[in-house]
């Protein structure tokens, strides 16, 4: 099967611009494919559950996708993402779970499934090996089993049948090689010939370990400008309240602060409205993380100028539906064990050409 381009999601939730950023050249992104946008479907409400249906021939039938932490934006429209996948097909039915983070309310959950298998599942563990006896169980009921996070890439034995993952370590590293870049552009301007700079980081949560490797990529890129400091780094739990009080720290603390990167669009705007109040704004480069589409995404943030770039994540469920149908209607196909997607940053330069370039190519799904 060909390669396909990946759409922009859109977002229904909830300049003067840093004239380093500016000048910085951005990449080419988005996509010309033009998708139903799926702001038109709301959040899937925790542990909702469609009845089974006898699937037509090309449909899917019964699937579930099972959440780690819905409090997660990302996860948040992945959900709703596949609700309308969902809703677009005749006789396919979706169930959904949120573990909120609990091990082993998703192990009961896991268990509970296997009652009544699915045809498939898709899968955002909160403890992979610790949820292996229930998958495996419903692996062997004839469940396939498509894990949607990138630990379970590398679990010997595997625990899935495949993995659609982004790897959050590259993701951190282009964030932070976008910090960079910027910092060298503000010191050629200013003539110092010293790259230096403060930053602070706003994760999502502190124990999450998609977080841990976004902020390991980062820092690995910033260490190797030895003038660049990481001088505040705090969670927010994935909230705006708590993005909006950390910055009001930060402004108390590191007034003078260069650059705030936050784990998600939303908290990054939560920051800029922040140090906006304080008059502060116009000194930080903003950076944030998912770069949805549509009037509240990340995109239109950057049109606004209330952030200065956002780190592209893949939706991931819209490959992982591909691919279930491929396996479906294509005798014989076994996937790939693992499929690596990767995104990219969106930056102001960016903007004209969102609708006019291609945005990222799905990988081969194989034979």
């Amino acid at each position: 099967m060909s390669a396909r381009c990946a759409p922009l999601p859109s977002r229904h939730c909830l300049i003067p611009a840093v004239a380093w950023l500016l000048a910085c050249a951005g990449c080419k992104p988005e996509s010309a494919r033009d998708a139903t946008d799926p702001q038109q479907a709301e959040m899937p409400p925790i542990a909702q559950r469609a009845p089974g249906a006898k699937a037509p021939e090309g449909q899917l039938g019964r699937v579930a996708g099972f959440f780690s932490d819905s409090r997660d934006p990302f996860q948040k429209m992945q959900a709703q993402y596949l609700q309308l996948l969902t809703a677009r097909e005749t006789g396919t039915s979706i169930q959904f779970e949120d573990a909120l983070d609990r091990a082993e309310a998703q192990i009961a959950q896991l268990t509970e499934l296997a009652a009544n298998p699915p045809r498939y599942l898709f899968f955002l563990p909160v403890d992979p090996e610790a949820a292996r006896p229930a998958i495996e169980a419903l692996r062997d009921a004839g469940t396939r089993v498509i894990g949607l996070d990138h630990r379970l890439a590398d679990m010997k034995p595997p625990l899935c049948d495949t993995v659609i993952y982004e790897d959050p370590v590259g993701l951190g590293e282009r964030v932070g090689e976008t910090v960079t870049r910027a910092l060298k552009r503000k010191a050629a301007q200013e003539g110092t010939g010293r790259v230096a700079g403060r930053v602070a980081q706003l994760r999502g949560r502190d124990d999450e370990p998609w977080c841990t490797a976004v902020n390991e990529g980062f820092t690995q890129a910033l260490r190797k400008e030895p003038g660049i400091r990481l001088v505040h780094d705090a969670p927010t739990e994935w909230t705006a309240v708590l993005a909006t009080q950390r910055t009001q720290e930060l402004a108390r603390l590191q007034p003078d602060v260069d650059v705030l990167f936050a784990h998600s669009d939303e908290t990054a705007l939560a920051a800029s409205n922040a140090l906006r109040q304080l008059n502060l704004r116009d000194r930080a480069l903003i950076l944030g993380v998912d770069g949805f589409g549509g009037p509240e995404g990340g995109v239109e943030m950057i049109r606004k100028n209330d952030i200065d770039g956002t780190a592209f994540r893949p939706m991931l469920v819209d490959f992982a539906w591909a691919l279930a149908r491929h396996w479906d209607s294509s005798p014989g196909f076994q996937p790939k064990p693992a499929y690596e997607l990767q995104g990219r940053m969106i930056l102001p330069a960016d903007l004209d050409n969102l609708r006019s370039n291609q945005w990222m190519e799905w990988p081969e799904l194989g034979p």
